[in-house]
């Protein structure tokens, strides 16, 4: 939902000239802003209609107002903050006889954190990715842990977490960044696609040497793993006079031709779908009934194995 609008006129007269009216269904208005220029002037605060006056934490109820750079205010709780921080306010242009404090972040950011911190869930649609994660790179410069904040039992872990797909390396380098075990394991299975040596030193000092290794095992270890399922012979059955021994052998060559690219282009994200399709071609090739079974039953038997093998770090 948009925030409602509210226009306040901030002047050198008394807080009671610059309060302003009662807007029907509307809670009761926080006491009139002053701002740090030259009165007179007027401008529009934009409430936040979740977190609105009134709301409950626990037995409290909202006792202190934050106010994001572009002006939106959000009526929160010091004993939410200070549970998980005891540094955010100190950042914040804080105005305590006022119980309000002028935060140096645009509203979707001060929105993402304050979501983190209350557990609360976002509303449809959630916010971008980018926008996530570049809310969840600021909680230090506010006293705030993203690893106590952003795991598996937590709304925000889970609005990431639907959005992975579309950047899945960017997600797994705030997961590495800020030690997010959860987020991290989850993420690397649709990081099989990345090609490590495109990743840069800057990149890799961000995500430190303990999650570059991880991954980098993951990766070598799919890739030695799928290897050794493509070398594995296509076992064939007794020679008869219909499938000859040099029949037998053309079969095997139409299955070297199809192992061949696989081996050359082994990756660790590679498709069970790209094996159907290399081997459809060799068993196409071959006429015996019993050399396409066998065929078939080794597909099989690579295909199951490969959907076993662990895909995360």
């Amino acid at each position: 939902m948009t925030p409602s609008p509210i226009v306040y006129t901030d002047s050198d007269d008394d807080d009671s000239a610059s309060t302003p009216p009662e807007t029907p269904n509307m809670p009761p208005s926080p006491a009139p802003l002053r701002t740090r220029w030259s009165p007179p002037h007027t401008f529009e605060l934009l409430l936040s209609t979740k977190f609105c006056e009134g709301m409950q934490y626990g037995m409290f109820q909202s006792n202190f107002r934050l106010i994001s750079s572009d002006n939106v205010l959000y009526h929160v709780h010091l004993e939410a903050l200070r549970r998980y921080s005891d540094s955010m306010l100190n950042l914040a242009r804080l105005d305590e006889t006022r119980a309000i404090a002028s935060v140096p972040e645009k509203s979707a950011t001060l929105s993402i954190m304050l979501h983190a911190i209350y557990d609360m869930p976002f509303s449809q649609p959630h916010p971008r990715l980018q926008t996530l994660i570049e809310a969840v790179s600021v909680f230090p410069r506010y006293g705030l842990s993203p690893k106590a904040l952003v795991h598996a039992k937590t709304h925000i872990y889970s609005a990431i977490l639907d959005q992975t797909p579309l950047a899945p390396f960017r997600v797994y380098l705030l997961a590495a960044e800020f030690d997010l075990e959860d987020l991290a394991i989850v993420t690397s299975a649709y990081c099989l696609s990345i090609l490590l040596r495109d990743v840069s030193d800057e990149t890799a000092r961000v995500m430190g040497p303990r999650y570059l290794k991880r991954l980098f095992d993951l990766h070598l270890r799919r890739k030695r793993v799928l290897t050794r399922l493509l070398l594995v012979p296509l076992p064939l059955h007794p020679t008869n006079k219909k499938c000859t021994f040099k029949a037998q052998r053309k079969v095997t060559n139409a299955w070297r031709r199809a192992t061949a690219p696989l081996v050359l282009s082994a990756r660790p994200g590679m498709t069970c779908q790209s094996l159907e399709i290399a081997y459809g071609v060799a068993e196409g090739e071959v006429k015996c009934q019993k050399c396409k079974m066998a065929i078939a039953a080794r597909l099989k038997t690579m295909v199951v194995e490969w959907t076993d093998e662990k895909r995360t770090i």
